[in-house]
């Protein structure tokens, strides 16, 4: 790609991020929803509020791409096709794109609270008062720092192609052209600086935590395997299930891993190569625009993931959609009325949520239920339903049995009793 994209080259660079972008502020969106509905139970638990946190950072950093054409400055030999911005909306556009990397720190944290509870026992609380506080404030933070010194030094400049980012002032300058003024020698340097130093560290942290919990995975596998002829038949269902459970850990953290890497990566490796060897090539910078505005986008379906599975795992006959819609949004009463005993039984299951049966009750009817009230209408509510959905309840006995504290075998000393049952529950509340 000797002297840069050509015109309609760059007009794909520009206009492309202008869909992936909207994409991913819809998946984001979507995230920020589910949970704010669902605050009351949902917020109780740090993985939430880490993809909470990331969610926003998200949307911001998404924008900032999307709107390419309108913040990037006219008139300049580097202004991308259609350019309606100046100087100063380039430079808002570049502190957009520096706080984004703390969306790396939230996955970051995230692996590292799965490692830590799954790998080393460590309860929520502890990792909610220990670690989780330096997440949202240290980060942060820094990264806005980062982004006040690029604007005031003027460090967000038009780069050549797409967004406005870390580059020489004036715009256009070089040893072929002009002389810079500012950062000419250094903008390679504060590049890593501000950026991938900080993208990379969040990629070693992602990737040893995560071997971690899948080599934790194995040598469950393994141990189960080992002592499955050596032990009574309830002691090997419950370390099935312990199994079953840190595997579902370890395949979720894997997937915002999957998400996160293939959004960054690319970048990473794009201007480690420019900045190494000079290489370019359209192709590669394509995957880049495509892939990098994406991450909300694919969060949102991992996000859904656990509770799609569940229900599709308690009643196959479930249609997609619907699975898909109530990952999300759970149901009104109206709504699990109509579709039987699994949307039921997720309303159920989840006091304490935006949509608990009382207060969607005391919206309908105009008035407001006591809690007495509120249960004899969620009585009435199961007795409609349980002359049709007879078949569906067994099923659903099955998978929320999983759920409840793990049995405890006979002839298991009590040390091992409290260890099985503190397990149980630090892979439920992943999951």
């Amino acid at each position: 790609m000797s002297g840069g994209p050509s015109a309609h080259q760059q007009k794909l660079i520009t206009y492309i991020p202008l869909l992936t972008g909207h994409l991913s502020v819809l998946g984001s969106s979507t995230i920020i929803a589910s949970i704010w509905r669902g605050r009351s139970e949902k917020l109780q638990k740090p993985q939430h509020r880490l993809l909470l946190g990331l969610s926003i950072v998200d949307i911001c950093y998404s924008l900032a791409k999307a709107w390419t054409f309108l913040l990037s400055p006219a008139g300049y030999p580097f202004s991308v096709p259609g350019a309606q911005g100046n100087m100063a909306t380039c430079r808002m556009q570049g502190f957009f794109i520096q706080i984004a990397h703390i969306g790396g720190a939230y996955n970051a944290a995230l692996s590292l609270y799965y490692y830590l509870t799954i790998c080393r026992g460590m309860k929520r609380a502890t990792f909610t008062r220990r670690i989780e506080p330096l997440v949202h404030t240290v980060f942060p933070l820094l990264n806005v720092g980062f982004g006040i010194a690029g604007v005031v030094t003027r460090l967000y400049n038009p780069i050549g192609f797409g967004p406005c980012f870390i580059g020489p002032y004036p715009p256009g300058c070089g040893p072929e052209t002009f002389e810079c003024q500012l950062h000419g020698d250094d903008f390679v340097l504060l590049y890593e600086i501000y950026a991938q130093m900080w993208v990379q560290l969040y990629m070693v942290v992602i990737f040893v935590t995560n071997i971690a919990i899948w080599w934790k995975v194995f040598t469950q596998e393994r141990a189960m395997v080992k002592y499955t002829k050596h032990i009574a038949k309830q002691d090997d269902g419950m370390r099935k299930r312990q199994y079953r459970h840190s595997k579902r850990v370890a395949v979720q953290s894997t997937l915002y891993i999957g998400a996160y890497l293939l959004s960054w990566l690319g970048p990473t490796v794009y201007h480690l190569l420019s900045w190494i060897t000079g290489y370019q090539a359209f192709w590669s910078l394509m995957v880049l625009v495509i892939l990098t505005p994406l991450q909300g986008f694919f969060n949102a379906f991992i996000y859904a993931r656990p509770s799609y599975l569940r229900m599709r795992e308690a009643d196959p006959t479930l249609s997609r959609w619907v699975a898909v819609k109530h990952s999300f949004f759970p149901p009104t009463i109206d709504e699990a009325n109509n579709a039987g005993s699994v949307l039921e039984s997720e309303m159920m299951n989840r006091n304490g949520s935006w949509w608990s049966p009382g207060r969607r009750i005391s919206k309908l009817v105009g008035s407001r239920f006591s809690s007495t009230e509120a249960l004899n209408s969620r009585s009435k509510f199961s007795t409609y339903n349980a002359h049709s959905t007879t078949s569906r309840k067994a099923s659903l006995a099955s998978v929320s049995e999983e759920e409840k504290t793990e049995e405890v075998p006979v002839g298991v000393d009590g040390a091992q009793r409290m260890k099985s049952e503190q397990q149980g529950d630090t892979f439920r509340d992943n999951v």
